[in-house]
């Protein structure tokens, strides 16, 4: 087996890895979990099961973004395969690191000092577990996209 051939190979296993860890997580276990146990709990587990699988998405694009530049060079990071990653990427920071944390924070501090639900920018926990839930089926629909696009074999 080539070099081009091992290249194609590992980016197939690490947008697999990804797409397929996140297609579980948030339309095959979150869902049971919130059909067999309490919401607080299920909540809790499905939080740490989205965390994990934003860490191996982290991983895997990082994976294929590298072996794609070494393959098409730097120009090759704007053709669009590789924009869809960038896409999902900013979608997985986004909910990790923006909307996650107030998420977080919200659940920490139910109600303000007047005793009305605690709201960050405006929004209590129900609207930004909305942005998180929207974040995350973008990110499935741009996993399908990624999944269809047309390829080259060895590419």
């Amino acid at each position: 087996m080539d070099e081009r051939s091992w290249n194609s190979r590992l980016r197939q296993l690490a947008m697999t890895l990804w797409i397929g860890g996140q297609w579980l997580a948030g339309w095959g276990v979150a869902p049971i979990l919130f059909a067999r146990l309490d919401t607080q709990l299920a909540g809790e587990l499905a939080g740490r099961v989205f965390t994990l699988v934003e860490w191996l998405g982290l991983a895997c694009a990082l994976v294929w973004l590298g072996f794609y530049a070494l393959r098409h060079g730097g120009a090759g990071l704007r053709r669009g395969e590789a924009r869809l990653v960038w896409a999902m990427l900013a979608c997985s920071l986004a909910n990790q690191w923006l909307i996650h944390p107030v998420i977080e924070r919200l659940k920490a501090v139910p109600v303000d000092a007047a005793g009305a639900p605690a709201q960050m920018l405006g929004l209590g926990f129900g609207p930004w577990h909305g942005v998180s839930s929207s974040v995350y089926l973008l990110q499935s629909l741009l996993g399908l996209a990624w999944v269809l696009w047309p390829r080259r074999r060895g590419d």
